[in-house]
């Protein structure tokens, strides 16, 4: 793997422990934790969740492009193991 691509995944998984550490979102019905910034209901209750419990359009695209990154990568991987697999049997 190339040293700028291992850089760039770092550089996207740096902010994730703060992201993390401040994730203390509680659901004002029921106070169960929110687990999921995506979801407008509470995953205990039910209850819908206050908009700013949500993530901003700016960190969805975000996140998007992140998975879709690491989907990516998890294809690539799989068939540079596929490729290595088939020429060992030949």
């Amino acid at each position: 793997m190339k040293t700028t691509e291992n850089s760039a995944i770092a550089a996207d998984w740096a902010g994730w422990p703060s992201l993390a550490s401040r994730n203390c979102f509680q659901c004002p019905h029921c106070a169960s934790i929110v687990y999921s910034r995506t979801s407008r209901f509470c995953g205990v209750c039910g209850t819908n969740l206050p908009a700013n419990f949500l993530f901003s359009p700016a960190e969805r695209s975000g996140i998007k492009t992140l998975l879709q990154r690491e989907r990516d990568r998890h294809r690539a991987w799989l068939h540079r193991r596929d490729t290595r697999s088939r020429s060992e049997l030949v």
